[in-house]
């Protein structure tokens, strides 16, 4: 008598399968939000990415003053669309368990109405007020922090008064001038570093 089953009867075969999932943030810093001022070319992806791997909860572009770049209004779901693929896809190579919120925000004064978090801070390079070291000791381990960055060119003093006047701190790298597409990876690193978990 030979092993097989008899001809006609189903073999039938069980498999346990195992899911594999990377390992859950472990994060405990606050909750930030960059205000991006829109950029020119494909520097808005950089940050996207480079944002991502840092930790940001959300990355709201907004055209500024001067931003050069412009997204006609019949293309900003089409950009969006784009742009939050490639948070999600930044999410998962650097095994984020979920992807930074990205939004549109039309201009600057849609910011300001957004922007409601417990820490705010403008990174203008005209900042006139103490240094950004001296600014953050100010505060103990706030849950929520938004940053405005603007575009090439930086915020108008327009711009700036405004974002002011609705409780951000204008605030620089001190002597370093950076790009737009550096700033505000910059100001991200630092926070992490200072309050979340870089070091």
């Amino acid at each position: 008598m030979c092993g097989c089953d008899p001809p006609g009867r189903r073999q039938s075969m069980i498999v346990n399968t195992e899911e594999f999932r990377v390992s859950p943030e472990t994060g405990t810093g606050p909750i930030i939000t960059l205000f991006q001022g829109l950029p020119k070319g494909d520097k808005l992806e950089l940050i996207l990415q480079k944002g991502t791997e840092l930790g940001a909860a959300e990355i709201i572009p907004f055209m500024a003053t001067r931003s050069i770049a412009r997204v006609p209004a019949g293309r900003i779901q089409e950009k969006l669309m784009r742009w939050q693929r490639i948070a999600q896809e930044a999410a998962r190579q650097s095994n984020r368990m979920s992807a930074p919120d990205v939004f549109v925000a039309t201009d600057l004064a849609e910011v300001l109405h957004r922007a409601n978090q417990q820490v705010k801070l403008l990174l203008w390079e005209d900042a006139e007020a103490g240094t950004l070291k001296k600014t953050l000791a100010e505060f103990h381990a706030p849950e929520s922090i938004a940053v405005i960055v603007g575009p090439e060119g930086g915020l108008t003093a327009k711009e700036a008064m405004s974002a002011t006047q609705c409780g951000f701190i204008p605030v620089s790298l001190g002597k370093r001038i950076v790009r737009t597409e550096t700033a505000g990876l910059a100001i991200l690193a630092i926070l992490q570093f200072y309050w979340g978990d870089i070091g």
